[in-house]
């Protein structure tokens, strides 16, 4: 029997059978990742939002209310008092995007422009500057709360989460506004480079949620250019996903830890939007090409770095010796998230050595917890992608600075939790939830609460930097760096006995300390023992032959023992000055040096020199008028006790010169 053809359009089709086929039940619609399967219109929030915002304004503003009258401390040296960039802002506001490489804002210009809006506002009182940390944390947790509510909405959640979408992001970003780990972020000025960070990471993805919500105008697409750039709502979009490069790359001019934001963005698509990677790239390649471009701002910003934080490739430490530290420190860090309470601000410096067997054995139960996690991150990233997302949130934002990149002077840091906290308080807060109910908000609150006294108690030991440094010692009676920061504020006290203590607990738990040599000297010379004082700065010089400021304050406790000295001091000076010469300090002390031996010439040359350096020396410029009088020249005398007068009014001994002169009556 031949095959029959198949029938055309004109072929006269069979009857149907008197028995009707079967027909299959219609298919059950799926919820797709596009379309929404529950009215929109009962997830809108029912809070306002505006009124939410002020709540935690209010909330925040009683836990951190004893925050605002905390001194400068630690870095805040470097960042603020040290940094003549931002001293010029109404004047040349640009050279605040230019700060020294060798400060700790080295390489980060966004951060280095606040510290200089701060100065413009109150000069060097700190009030501004915690009102701008302050703000900047608000600001964020009120970032954040829009980011938690729009993935609770997102169509993969919307089913399970949709209408509890906005209790549960006030509640997480109750937790996470309260908890005390944000304390060194937000009291501790110069750390605001981690909150303001913070602000720019959340608000990208925030940004990208925009763009890709499906409730917001159509995605802009460059194929598809021609057919919408004609409708209002396509630039709408495009202005989210533009927004959001802009923001990405701003983030990292204040630190960079904001490299892994392109990465976490992509990961937060292929989870809660385009369901997978290539989905994600294949739609939206051309905007993670302009978040990369915060890769390029990062390399930029460290090309010339040389500031504090440290790199220890240069210092003998390898990135396996520092993964190897990070074990301990991510454990470490696990805990606080679960117990924040005490905190230290110094985790010291010890680097564990990676081709040390007996480092590698201590450390085993770390490594293998460390391990097992990233290897469970990693399972559940393929299997169970919320649970995966969440697990590798706390993982690739602690990868810049607890992986390979090390961080010699600050291997352990509670200001990193700023953003990795939230891995603990989404599935805590989403389950007590999903099994207490409404009731959910009592241990919520009652946490809440303990962890809100723990803050307003961690900010009292930010009061003064003695206070805090007292604090830490207690807490880390063997960490030598502690103590020489605790001898440091204890001398800034005029408690020099006290801070000689401090150094020579330094130096006792570990005696290779240049630095608490050189301030043990410092103490021992305000106290009077000068021979005591220059075998301390001997031993500074001898462990770090660099240190200027050791051959300086030698030649200063040589002049504090009498002109017979001074030919010896001088040559100290000298010495300090081949290690620096642009230091306006030992140019001055050098140009004291001669002024006691009458030099006068000699003596001319170097305070000119110092002012050449930093015009804004007003007791320089009254030492100059004393040279140019004692040289015969009366009218340039005048002009520098009026100069000295200008930069510091309240300096009294030139407005005595400038009396004896006639330069003016009072």
């Amino acid at each position: 029997m031949s095959r029959k053809n198949k029938s055309s359009s004109n072929a006269v089709r069979p009857a149907p059978s008197a028995r009707a086929e079967k027909v299959p039940p219609a298919r059950k619609p799926q919820p797709s990742r596009s379309a929404p399967t529950v009215d929109l219109a009962s997830l809108a929030p029912k809070w306002p939002p505006a009124w939410v915002a002020v709540g935690f304004l209010i909330l925040a503003l009683l836990i951190y209310s004893n925050s605002f009258g905390g001194s400068f401390i630690y870095d805040d040296d470097q960042a603020i008092n040290k940094n003549d960039s931002i001293r010029h802002f109404w004047t040349n506001p640009l050279e605040a995007f230019f700060p020294p490489f060798n400060l700790t804002v080295g390489g980060r210009p966004l951060l280095n422009l606040s510290f200089a809006i701060n100065y413009a506002i109150s000069g060097m009182n700190p009030w501004s500057y915690h009102v701008l940390n302050f703000s900047t944390h608000v600001l964020a947790a009120i970032t954040l709360m829009g980011v938690l509510r729009r993935t609770f909405l997102q169509p993969i959640l919307r089913d399970r989460y949709g209408k509890d979408a906005q209790i549960l992001a006030i509640a997480i970003t109750l937790l996470w506004i309260v908890n005390p780990l944000q304390t060194e972020s937000v009291s501790y000025i110069s750390q605001r480079a981690e909150a303001l960070m913070a602000v720019c990471y959340l608000f990208t993805l925030y940004c990208f949620i925009r763009y890709t919500d499906p409730q917001t105008p159509a995605q802009w697409n460059p194929p598809s250019l021609l057919i919408g750039i004609f409708q209002p709502r396509y630039w709408t979009t495009l202005a989210w996903a533009i927004l959001a490069v802009v923001i990405c790359s701003s983030g990292a001019a204040f630190k960079e830890i904001m490299i892994s934001a392109p990465i976490m963005t992509l990961l937060y698509d292929r989870t809660f939007v385009a369901g997978s990677f290539s989905k994600a790239l294949s739609r939206r390649g051309w905007l993670y090409a302009g978040l990369a471009l915060t890769w390029v701002v990062i390399a930029y910003g460290l090309k010339d770095y040389r500031g504090g934080r440290v790199i220890g490739y240069d210092y003998g430490i390898t990135g396996w010796d520092y993964a190897l530290t990070e074990c301990p420190a991510l454990v470490h860090y696990i805990a606080l998230m679960f117990w924040p309470h005490p905190l230290i601000i110094d985790y010291g410096t010890h680097m564990y050595k990676f081709l040390n067997l007996d480092d590698i054995l201590d450390l085993l139960p770390y490594e293998i917890t460390i391990v097992g996690l990233l290897i469970a991150t990693g399972v559940a990233l393929v299997r169970w992608p919320l649970i995966g997302f969440v697990c590798a949130w706390f993982f690739i934002i602690l990868a810049p600075t607890s992986s390979f990149f090390p961080i010699v002077v600050s291997p352990i840091g509670e200001h990193r939790l700023y953003l990795p906290l939230l891995t603990l308080l989404v599935p805590l807060t989403v389950g007590l939830r999903r099994f207490l109910g409404d009731s959910f908000w009592f241990p919520v609150v009652a946490l809440a609460l303990l962890w809100a006294a723990w803050s307003y108690e961690r900010n009292d030991d930010y009061a003064t930097d003695v206070s805090l440094w007292a604090v830490t010692v207690g807490q880390e009676p063997d960490n030598a760096r502690a103590h020489n920061n605790y001898g440091v504020t204890l001398l800034g006290a005029n408690r020099a006995a006290d801070a000689a203590a401090q150094f020579e607990m330094a130096t006792t738990i570990q005696p290779s300390y240049p630095d608490a040599h050189y301030n043990w000297g410092n103490a021992t010379a305000q106290l009077g023992r000068y021979a005591e004082a220059i075998t301390h700065y001997q031993m500074a010089l001898m462990q770090k032959p660099t240190m200027g400021s050791a051959q300086n304050n030698w030649g200063n406790a040589l002049d504090a023992m009498g002109k017979t000295h001074e030919p010896e001091a001088i040559n100290h000076y000298l010495a300090a000055l081949q290690l620096d010469p642009n230091d306006s300090q030992f140019h001055y002390n050098l140009g004291h040096g001669y002024l006691v031996l009458n030099r006068l010439p000699d003596a001319m040359e170097q305070f000119q020199e110092a002012l050449r350096i930093n015009p804004n020396l007003a007791d320089t410029h009254n030492t100059l008028g004393i040279v140019y009088y004692q040289m015969g020249d009366k009218a340039h005398a005048i002009q520098e006790f009026q100069i000295a007068l200008q930069l510091n009014p309240n300096l009294q001994a030139a407005r005595d010169n400038l009396m004896r002169l006639g330069g003016v009556s009072q």
